[in-house]
């Protein structure tokens, strides 16, 4: 449920089953599904429906982490790459 207390109010998609979408933002976080960007695959995908944000830790791979919310879940996920445009928030402690 961390995801649905982080999102937005506004700004999500709702799945296929009318549930999922936008969050309460209890925290003021205001997470909105800006996508990615990958030189990869040449553009900008799942605007709307994903929100992806680097943290400031890398893997012992040297990796880059980065948490993302889905549209459909209300969960956080984590998650590794080397490349790639996500979001960034400052957060102070």
């Amino acid at each position: 449920m961390a995801g649905k207390k982080l999102k937005s109010t506004i700004g999500w998609i709702k799945n296929g089953n009318d549930t999922g979408g936008n969050g309460t933002d209890e925290y003021g976080f205001l997470a909105l599904p800006g996508g990615f960007y990958s030189h990869r695959a040449g553009g900008y995908g799942s605007v709307g429906r994903w929100g992806y944000w680097w943290t400031a830790t890398k893997d012992e791979l040297g990796w880059g982490v980065y948490r993302a919310m889905s549209f459909i879940f209300d969960d956080v996920y984590e998650g590794r790459d080397y490349s790639g445009g996500l979001s960034v928030r400052c957060v102070k402690e």
